[in-house]
């Protein structure tokens, strides 16, 4: 119970200080100077899509770090491991070896009816 009640409202608390934090620095120097509301917006969108292209990034690479780990510290089980991940994908290949089938068989129907 601790372990949530402590670190996560002192990160909110930090993220909501440091947010109103940027917006009053911005406020202030649009209040004197307006031309620099646009670049203020451009740089507040480039960082949050590259926060989120970090964040993607991020995940994968946990992921993957994650199975390593499991891998080498325990041996017996990195044979089903490697079976799990590898049936990750494979529900992707039925769908699309169901769409193929129905192309196939029926050609005429429309793409909204097809599986």
């Amino acid at each position: 119970m601790r372990t949530v009640d402590g670190p996560i409202p002192q990160s909110l608390y930090w993220v909501f200080s440091q947010v109103i934090g940027m917006l009053t620095k911005l406020s202030v120097v649009v209040f004197f100077s307006p031309i620099f509301l646009f670049p203020g917006i451009a740089v507040a969108i480039l960082g949050i899509s590259m926060g989120n292209l970090y964040l993607k990034a991020q995940l994968s690479v946990k992921r993957e770090m994650r199975y390593t780990k499991l891998l080498t510290r325990y041996p017996t089980l990195s044979s089903f491991i490697l079976i799990f991940t590898a049936m990750q994908g494979l529900h992707c290949s039925r769908i699309l070896m169901l769409q193929f089938m129905a192309s196939v068989r029926f050609p005429m129907m429309p793409s909204a009816l097809r599986c």
